[in-house]
C-alpha cells in the first residue's frame, strides 16, 4: 500500500518501505515476534497500522462490538509496551521518521 502525503514520498526516495504492522489481523505475541524480527534483520522502521474506523464499536465490521476494541487496543498496549521496553523503538508518526531520519533536501 502506497504512504500517503509528504512522508511517503520521502520514504520512497529514501528508499525505505517500512514493515507493516496490523494489531487487527495480528495478536500481540505474533506483532512481537514480527516487530523483533524485523528490527535483527536492521529494518529502520516499522508502521504499525490502525484505521480510527475500526475503532468504532457497532459502527465498524472490525470491531462491532465495544469487547472487540477493548481486544485491539489491549493489542495495541501489549505491543508499544514491548516494542519501547524490550526492544527499545521510539514511536513516531510517519513524517517525524522522515523528517529525522531522511535527506529532505
Amino acid at each position: 500500500a502506497a504512504m500517503p502525503g509528504r512522508a511517503g514520498s520521502l520514504l520512497a526516495r529514501g528508499g525505505l518501505w517500512p514493515r507493516p504492522l496490523d494489531p487487527i489481523a495480528h495478536d500481540v505475541d505474533a506483532l512481537c515476534r514480527l516487530a523483533a524480527a524485523e528490527v535483527e534483520r536492521g529494518v529502520p522502521c516499522l508502521h504499525l497500522s490502525l484505521t480510527s474506523r475500526a475503532l468504532h464499536p457497532r459502527c465498524s465490521v472490525i470491531a462491532p462490538t465495544p469487547a472487540d476494541v477493548e481486544t485491539i487496543l489491549d493489542r495495541l498496549d501489549g505491543f508499544l509496551r514491548f516494542a519501547v521496553d524490550e526492544l527499545r523503538l521510539e514511536p513516531m508518526t510517519l513524517s517525524t521518521f522522515a523528517g529525522c531520519h531522511l535527506d529532505v533536501t
